[in-house]
């Protein structure tokens, strides 16, 4: 057999198992990724989401720097 034949045959027998040795990563991977994309396409989400950067940037949200301030602030409410 031909030296680079058997060198060929040999780097696609390494491709191979070096890609079935990443699924697993792969699949985590793209169940994360499907997740992200069933949340950004909601709709009622993305209204919440955009409510919310619009309080924020209104100042109508309270941001509290430790959890006293969170204490208080439910104890205000």
């Amino acid at each position: 057999m031909d030296a680079v034949y058997e060198n060929t045959m040999l780097d696609i027998i390494n491709d191979f198992e070096k890609f079935i040795d990443k699924l697993p990563m792969r699949k985590d991977e793209l169940k994360e990724l499907k997740d992200e994309l069933l949340i950004y396409n909601d709709p009622a989400f993305m209204k919440s989401i955009k409510t919310g950067i619009k309080e924020s940037e209104e100042g109508t949200v309270v941001k509290c720097k430790d959890m006293d301030e969170v204490k208080n602030l439910f104890k205000s409410l």
